[in-house]
């Protein structure tokens, strides 16, 4: 029986094409060589691969944003399975991560808010304490765009600036280490 072609990448920001590479955040030991689009088969195993998931998570929770997600489900037949990946990614039998190896055929997107989060805290396979988002309701949206609405909810004004930022910046990486700042402005309004 031929398995499914059809694998879901989630991320907090949009993407506009999916073309294979070298991840920049990875795990120490992980694989440094191999283009790819990292994939998982099902929702709650793909969220469970994002770097830093938890920490974003837990962060639009703290400034009272919607928590959304982009799932952007990719058929191909180019596919590197889990088990053929456990050398490679130390924690792919915990993600069911797999690699796509070459632009996939088609490309849709849906995107869902996260309802009724449960996160909690553990070490990863380096040592580091990490947040997992354990249990959630998926709801689905239309679409959104997570900068949007974090302007929205900061009050703050779209100029060519902070489009700019928005353009160059992961909106985890500037949610996650901008988050005592925004509590702080939050807190004075």
């Amino acid at each position: 029986m031929r398995k499914s072609n059809s694998y879901v990448h989630l991320s907090f920001d949009l993407v506009e094409e999916f073309v294979p590479r070298v991840p920049k955040s990875r795990l120490k030991t992980e694989d440094a060589v191999t283009p790819r689009i990292c994939v998982a088969k099902y929702i709650p195993q793909a969220l469970s691969a994002v770097p830093s998931a938890g920490k974003t998570i837990e962060a639009m929770l703290e400034i009272g944003m919607p928590v959304v997600i982009h799932a952007y489900h990719l058929q191909s037949d180019a596919v590197i399975q889990t088990e053929d990946l456990l050398e490679a990614v130390p924690d792919a039998w915990y993600t069911g991560e797999m690699w796509i190896t070459k632009r996939p055929e088609k490309v849709w997107r849906q995107d869902y808010e996260l309802c009724n989060i449960f996160l909690y805290r553990i070490k990863d396979l380096n040592g580091k304490e990490i947040i997992v988002p354990d249990t959630y309701a998926l709801k689905r949206v239309r679409h959104q765009d997570n900068w949007k609405n974090f302007l929205q909810q900061m009050d703050i004004k779209e100029t060519d600036e902070v489009r700019e930022i928005m353009t160059q910046t992961l909106f985890s990486t500037m949610i996650v280490n901008l988050l005592p700042e925004l509590k702080l402005i939050k807190e004075k309004r």
